[in-house]
């Protein structure tokens, strides 16, 4: 069976740029009401209908050009820097960047670091940098130590870590 054979199917949709060619099957089958399963079968080659769809197949079913339809559906462009990728036809959540450093430029758009500023140590009074919402201003592990040390003086109570009278212990 040639490509000219195939049935244009009734209801067409848009190929979405980048979704995936197993995607695009699933919502064409969907629109026309059919499973996603007995199109992919309909679009594999001729005898025996198995394995992947054709993409000629595909193009005659949607009336298109099979490039222009499966550089629309295979190729992804990254949200940062815009290179081309890799399309993945998993279960999930598709990828929208391409690398490890444009999820992190990224996200550092998203969430912009606060300011730096001078403030001095409750202990000892040197200056030091601290960004907005830190909570603590100390600037050493002695200073910590120093201000955990006051903190503990001010909860002990009168007469903690004196020694037991035996005589008020009987009674």
């Amino acid at each position: 069976m040639s490509p000219e054979k195939v049935h244009i199917l009734p209801v067409q949709i848009r190929p979405r740029a980048g979704e995936g060619s197993q995607s695009f099957i699933a919502r064409l089958a969907r629109a026309n009401h059919l499973t996603p399963r007995y199109l992919r079968i309909y679009l594999a080659e001729p005898p025996r209908h198995r394995g992947l769809p054709s993409w000629t197949r595909l193009a005659a079913a949607t009336g298109r050009d099979a490039a222009v339809l499966q550089s629309t559906l295979e190729t992804t462009r990254c949200l940062e820097c815009g290179t081309g990728m890799e399309p993945t036809d998993v279960v999930g959540r598709r990828a929208l960047r391409c690398s490890q450093s444009c999820r992190r430029q990224a996200y550092r758009r998203r969430h912009p670091s606060t300011a730096w500023r001078r403030v001095p140590c409750r202990i000892c009074g040197d200056l030091m940098s601290v960004r907005a919402g830190q909570r603590r201003f100390l600037c050493s592990s002695t200073c910590r130590q120093k201000a955990y040390s006051l903190r503990n003086s001010k909860r002990v109570p009168e007469g903690a870590g004196a020694p037991l009278d035996p005589v008020q212990m009987k009674s």
